[in-house]
């Protein structure tokens, strides 16, 4: 047949109209935009719990330094106390060995409170010279020690201990 000839002409292709439910196809520049402003919320809520958490942290730490001011000044306040309590109490000892070496001395009021005076510093000065010797002799015994690992002893001596 003669691709010229009249006949009957083909119908026409029907176009039917995709069905609702269908997935339509979408450019790819549609999906990449949707990915990418699912992940800017995404990072924004990121950002807002990220904030809030250092909120909660910078809360906790002011809290806690309110917490170690308020005992540091109750420690101070304990400490003064006691400061206040021994030296009533060392007041009250040192006037009664004055009483006692007032009566000893015949009497005498500023003769006692003198010889209570001396014994005290005496005392306290005793006490300072035996702590002294008593740190020197541990800090040298700790450099011995300290140094013997180094610098083993010539023969002859006694390794220290």
């Amino acid at each position: 047949m003669d691709a010229s000839a009249p006949g009957p002409e083909p119908a026409p292709e029907a176009t039917a109209a995709p069905a609702a439910d269908a997935p339509r196809a979408e450019p790819a520049s549609a999906g990449l935009e949707s990915w990418i402003a699912t992940l800017a919320g995404q990072l924004d809520e990121v950002r807002r719990e990220v904030a809030r958490l250092c909120e909660v942290q910078l809360d906790r730490a002011r809290g806690g330094l309110v917490t170690a001011l308020w005992r540091a000044g109750f420690a101070a306040l304990a400490l003064l106390a006691l400061f206040g309590l021994l030296l009533a109490a060392a007041l009250r000892l040192v006037a009664g060995l004055a009483g006692g070496l007032t009566l000893a001395l015949g009497g005498r009021a500023w003769a006692g409170d003198l010889a209570a005076g001396l014994v005290v510093f005496v005392a306290i000065a005793a006490a300072l010279w035996v702590a002294r010797a008593v740190d020197r002799r541990a800090r040298l015994a700790r450099l011995v020690r300290k140094y013997a690992e180094h610098y083993p002893a010539p023969a002859g001596e006694a390794e220290p201990r």
